[in-house]
């Protein structure tokens, strides 16, 4: 659920929280910041990176990329532009689920871990520059809906002269 409406890659916190009994009872451990979590049950592929400690449940799974072959930022663009794979390699008959086999077997290659870093950094301003022009659109956006109700309002309620407005 977090997961699904995250916006950028990071994960910064989350609705759902585990007391210390829940953790007990259940199996899960915490894994310390910077992993990848993905989603492995329908829908697969929705990904983050946890920049918090953290635990999934059982329709996530936890990457621990090894720093001296995968750039963390680079695995999550990599895994991100592959989501349609992923999704093609779930089974089941109830939900759709991307095993943790499958997900273990599925292999990628890696380029130099300098590439891998010029490649993320690329990416990482890139997409900023792309999250600023959307906010920027979308502020346009409501400034142009408050004009129009406001426009809507003044002309129904007779302060707007139609004659003089051509």
């Amino acid at each position: 659920d977090d997961l699904g409406k995250l916006k950028g890659k990071e994960i910064n916190d989350s609705a759902r929280k585990i007391t210390e009994n829940g953790l007990s009872s259940c199996g899960t451990t915490i894994t310390p910041p910077n992993p990848i979590v993905i989603s492995t049950r329908a829908p697969i592929g929705h990904i983050g990176i946890s920049k918090i400690s953290s635990c999934t449940n059982q329709g996530c799974k936890t990457i621990i990329p090894n720093q001296s072959q995968a750039n963390t930022s680079f695995l999550y663009y990599q895994l991100y532009t592959l989501k349609d794979i992923l999704q093609s390699l779930g089974q089941g008959s109830t939900f759709i689920e991307l095993s943790s086999q499958k997900l273990k077997d599925f292999v990628t290659p890696y380029p130099r871990t300098e590439e891998q870093q010029s490649i993320s950094n690329y990416l990482d301003q890139k997409t900023q520059q792309l999250d600023n022009l959307i906010e920027k659109e979308k502020k346009s956006i409501d400034h142009l809906s408050e004009y129009r109700s406001a426009l809507i309002s003044e002309a129904v309620t007779g302060k707007i002269d139609r004659k003089s407005v051509v």
